[in-house]
């Protein structure tokens, strides 16, 4: 079968795995990347294993090979002249750039946007950093910890007793590659149509602050009615639990579910207690202890089939082991191996129909693709894989029209992006069933229009019009079914049945429109024995390993916060804007299924890939490093805690003359980073005690001071006023008619042209558009218009709330 994206041209300059994850997007889909790397070493990656102290680890090298197989490698000397050339011979003939080797690091080659725009002036060029290339912190050394610190996703995950600690697995980086990619085909398109060069300067920091969902909008509403910031309690509820034969997760999101629970764990009595049961205390304990003999008489497959029965989000604990096992994936044939047969790898985050991902070769051996002297290092390409990319220049998506059927995060999050650069989203909601997020972070103590206050659903919802249609009603499927035979993408993310239950099945959605291209984001695919099941961020989260290397060694996985959703989407942007090549150049739609458990799976591949060479199940760390000692989070005397990592034995040296510690840090079992992993709790003590008797800030300035990565861990009320974000103007500020002024993340890039990765105008009250798209298009009458209303078709208010 076709390759969507076999017509284009990447080098990567790459390392480790936010780059090399980011072009893995691409090659699986049928892009050529050429992967530049430093000549003799590689990318450091290709030596780096799962358990680096010990003295034979097998899993050695195969994380690079699961992040850079369908690649081709060739070696090259950034410092010398003719290492320069080979670099720019490569970027005359290629589409895309991709690297991520540090804020101002290809300025040090004499390298960059400038030297790249004269080799090419139709180059995209993808720059991955920490922080950016710009802005207060882009220089300053950083960490994956103290970068998760300024991002706040170094906190207690919804665990009110539990210290502050990093998420665990290196998503972060993965988080940032996929919104790289995404950004990759979007500045592509651009420059495509342009025909000029354009240039994405994507923030790691920034790519995990757009995973907190505006937290910081939701303070202030809880602010605004004289709340305050709520004390922590513990989400989602009761969360993992030890049952007869393993941990298992039991996930209250709604009251509902709460209740559903405690009739099933037969423990009814505290069905009106929810509330205190979750802030802690004696009513906690004893709703654990009291659950436990029900627990105790039932397996992890009993418990998740008895709480799915019942609609009632229940999945096992993953790790690289126990997910190789789950039924839905076995199933699904999901997991695959490697080209050269060595391990175990996922297979692909995403299904599409007619131009699927593939596994064409294996990662290369070092400078296997070194140029020979008078070849061409780019295959030739077929004239008619050009594309002329869509929209315009600054907008490419613009004159699409899209669907949009999404709920809570994962499926609004696609259009949201889409509704940024140029299409024309049209968000279909009922007031028998309005998205769900409308009551989330919203209160009836607000007023009679509370619905339209969220603030977690505006931010999911920018940049689009609000249609209500009851599709249950034969008056609105029509005209929903009006709307398809004009539209260019459908997005939706129920659960499987959903969409047939409504009748919307694949090959009726061929009869209204043979061109649509449909993207259908299920939890668990739609097929195979959990096709039904129920689901949401954290139980993603839980089900597909990324919890089970999140906490600390001797205590229970826990939730990062429900971020999965947003990897989700992003994987689904990077897929949709592939079927949309592919239709542009050939006029063929698609289905397009991005089943939100295998892009955890894709995501936690590391687990599984170590197990399969090992035997070995990776497992949490805490705050701490396998190669950077000491590595924490340290509580200060102003009340903040700061991250500090360091990398090497260089930076212990320049650590330990600083003069608040040399009086223990010269102490000579400290000086290897074997010694420093063997005395970390005594290193840590001793850490603890100097940043106990001073402010944080004063810790953060000796610390940069010695070129050493810190950073106060960032709270939510404080992300709005965080200096780096603020001076890269991180938050948009957009105007609603109800709830006024809010500040929203922008995506999380600078451009050198286009909307900066701004939204172009606020998330719509329900119904607001609705005779403007009945009327206009698809040319109802006022009268028709309001006897729909009439009928409840369609409306401006939820059902029961009017």
């Amino acid at each position: 079968m076709p390759n969507a994206l076999a017509h284009l041209r990447v080098v990567e300059i790459g390392q480790g795995i936010s780059g090399p994850y980011c072009s893995k997007l691409l090659a699986d889909l049928g892009a050529d990347v050429i992967k530049v790397e430093p000549p003799l070493t590689g990318d450091p990656l290709r030596q780096a294993g799962a358990f680096p102290n010990d003295e034979d680890d097998p899993s050695k090298g195969t994380l690079f090979r699961y992040l850079n197989a369908n690649k081709r490698s060739i070696e090259c000397d950034l410092n010398s002249a003719e290492g320069k050339r080979t670099l720019l011979d490569l970027v005359e003939a290629a589409d895309l750039v991709i690297e991520n080797l540090g804020a101002g690091v290809l300025e040090g080659f004499n390298l960059g946007f400038d030297e790249f725009e004269k080799a090419n002036s139709k180059i995209a060029l993808i720059r991955i950093s920490d922080f950016g290339q710009t802005g207060p912190y882009s220089g300053q050394p950083a960490s994956d910890l103290t970068v998760q610190a300024s991002a706040q996703w170094v906190n207690n995950h919804h665990v009110p007793e539990l210290p502050l600690l990093q998420a665990g697995g290196r998503i972060p980086d993965y988080n940032v590659g996929i919104y790289a990619a995404a950004a990759a085909l979007t500045a592509y398109s651009m420059a495509s149509v342009a025909g000029k060069a354009v240039y994405f300067d994507v923030s790691k920091q920034e790519s995990l602050v757009c995973c907190l969902g505006a937290v910081w909008l939701h303070i202030e509403t809880l602010t605004s009615l004289g709340w305050g910031i709520p004390a922590e309690r513990h989400f989602p509820f009761p969360g993992v639990v030890r049952c007869k034969d393993g941990l298992v997760s039991i996930n209250a999101l709604t009251g509902q579910h709460f209740i559903d629970c405690c009739h099933l764990l037969d423990v009814p009595q505290y069905i009106p207690k929810q509330m205190e049961i979750t802030y802690g205390g004696p009513d906690f304990d004893g709703f654990f202890r009291d659950i436990e003999p029900w627990l105790m008489e039932r397996t992890v497959e009993d418990v998740v089939d008895i709480c799915q029965a019942m609609r009632i989000p229940s999945v096992p604990i993953s790790n690289g082991k126990t997910i190789l096992e789950l039924p839905q994936l076995k199933a699904r044939s999901f997991f695959i191996r490697d080209p050269d047969e060595d391990f175990i790898r996922p297979s692909f985050p995403y299904r599409l129909e007619h131009t699927p991902p593939s596994l064409r070769k294996g990662a290369p051996r070092l400078g296997a693709d070194n140029p020979v002297t008078g070849s061409t290092t780019w295959s030739p390409r077929d004239s008619t894989y050009q594309s002329k990319g869509l929209g315009n220049g600054e907008f490419p998506f613009e004159g699409l029209r899209v669907i949009d059927l999404g709920i809570f995060w994962a499926g609004p999050y696609i259009s949201c992006y889409l509704g940024a650069y140029g299409a024309d989203v049209i968000k279909v909601e009922s007031i028998q069933r309005a998205d769900a997020f409308r009551f989330q972070c919203a209160y009836p103590e607000e007023g009679p229009d509370w619905y339209e206050r969220s603030s977690i659903y505006q931010h999911t919802n920018l940049s689009k019009r609000n249609l209500t249609l009851n599709l249950d009603a034969p008056e609105g499927m029509r005209l929903f079914e009006k709307l398809l035979a004009k539209a260019d993408v459908v997005i939706e993310n129920f659960t499987a049945r959903v969409m047939d239950n409504f009748g919307l099945t694949a090959e009726r959605l061929k009869e209204i429109n043979p061109n649509l291209i449909t993207v259908r984001v299920p939890g668990f695919g739609l097929e195979g024995p959990w096709r039904d099941f129920t689901s949401f961020g954290m139980p993603l989260e839980q089900v597909s390993a990324m919890s089970w290397v999140t906490g600390n060694p001797d205590g229970p996985p826990v939730n990062l916060g429900g971020y999965a959703d947003v990897f989700v989407g992003m994987h689904a942007v990077v897929a949709l804007q592939a079927a949309l090549i592919h239709r542009e150049r050939t006029g063929q739609g698609q289905l397009v299924e991005v089943p939100q458990l295998e892009v955890g799976a894709c995501l936690t591949a590391e687990q599984v890939i170590t197990y399969s060479v090992t035997g070995k199940i990776v497992g949490r760390m805490g705050n701490r490093s396998d190669t950077m000692a000491p590595q924490g989070v340290y509580r200060c005397s102003c009340g903040q805690s700061v991250a500090l990592s360091i990398r090497n034995d260089d930076d212990w040296n320049r650590f330990r003359k600083m003069s608040p510690v040399n009086t223990w840090a010269l102490d000579g079992r400290f000086d290897s980073l074997k010694g420093r992993l063997a005395h970390h709790d005594e290193v840590d003590a001793l850490i603890s005690q100097w940043t106990s008797r001073i402010t944080a800030s004063s810790v953060i300035t000796a610390l940069r001071e010695v070129e050493i990565p810190a950073a106060i861990v960032l709270t939510q009320p404080n992300i709005p006023s965080e200096p780096h974000l603020i001076s890269r103007k991180f938050f948009q500020e957009l105007d609603h008619p109800l709830t006024g002024v809010r500040r929203y993340p922008r995506w999380p890039w600078l451009q050198s042209m286009g909307p900066n990765g701004e939204h172009r105008f606020r998330a719509p009250t329900l119904g607001e558009h609705n005779h403007e798209i009945l009327r206009d298009d698809l040319g109802l009458s006022d009268d028709e218009i309001a006897l729909l209303a009439t009928k409840e078709v369609i409306g401006t208010v939820p059902k029961g709330l009017g």
